[in-house]
Order: structure tokens, then C-alpha cells, then sequence
């Protein structure tokens, strides 16, 4: 098994990255990971960083429906789960980065109902063939 979290992001090449997992699991072993989503995290890192400054660090991010398509790439089998991510830690989060209108937009927009697609953070288990 290989665990991943929070780092797929980070990694500039990650067919690389995937080809080497797959170099060291046998058939049926198991990749888990989580990364934060594209679509919404690139929009929390541009108000966090005040532009696009952030892209060089998180220059690997997926949607879920690239992330699918790049492991099956590399002949993983994918699983996607969702795991509720607003807790006392993220609401702090938010009012820390944005103050004033942060709290409303959670009590507005939670993360945890939002469509699979849009879901702050991708969690997986690829299975290799």
C-alpha cells in the first residue's frame, strides 16, 4: 500500500510519480490518497495569496474527473469517497483567510453538500490491475 496526503498536488510530474507507485505495488495493491480539488481550491489559494503566485507549489492539481483519467492511464482502478471536511479546524480556516464575508459563505455554500464534482478535497483508493 502507498499513502498520499496532501503531496500529489505538490509534485511537478505525476506520471512519474504514478509510474513509480505502480513499480512498487503488486497487482491489487493499493494506492490511497487525497489532494485537494482543482476547481475550488485554485480559487482559495488565488484569494489567499492575493493572484496566481501559489501555482508553482500546487502545480499538480486535478479536478476528480482528471484524477480518474490519469490513474486509469496508469492501470489503477478508482474509487472516489466522501469524507465531510468542515470541522472546527476549516471554520477557522475560513475566518482567518476571510474574515468578513467567510463565515456567511459557509453558513451559505457548505463544502460537504456541494456536488461530488466541486467537493474541496479528493479522496481515493486506486487499485492496481
Amino acid at each position: 500500500m502507498v499513502l498520499s496526503f496532501d503531496v500529489f498536488e505538490h509534485i511537478p510530474n505525476s506520471d512519474l510519480h504514478l509510474s513509480e507507485v505502480r513499480r512498487v505495488l503488486k497487482s491489487g495493491g493499493i494506492y490511497a490518497l487525497q489532494t485537494p480539488n482543482k476547481w475550488t481550491n485554485a480559487v482559495f489559494e488565488t484569494i489567499r495569496h492575493c493572484g496566481f503566485g501559489w501555482r508553482d507549489d500546487y502545480c499538480s492539481l486535478h479536478t476528480r474527473k482528471a484524477l480518474h483519467k490519469r490513474m486509469e492511464a496508469h492501470d489503477f482502478t478508482v474509487e472516489f469517497y466522501n469524507i465531510p471536511v468542515v470541522n472546527d479546524y476549516f471554520r477557522q480556516k475560513v475566518r482567518h483567510y476571510l474574515p468578513v464575508i467567510g463565515p456567511a459563505m459557509l453558513y451559505i455554500i457548505n463544502p460537504d453538500t456541494l456536488p461530488d464534482s466541486l467537493k474541496t478535497n479528493i479522496y481515493a483508493r486506486a487499485t492496481l490491475k
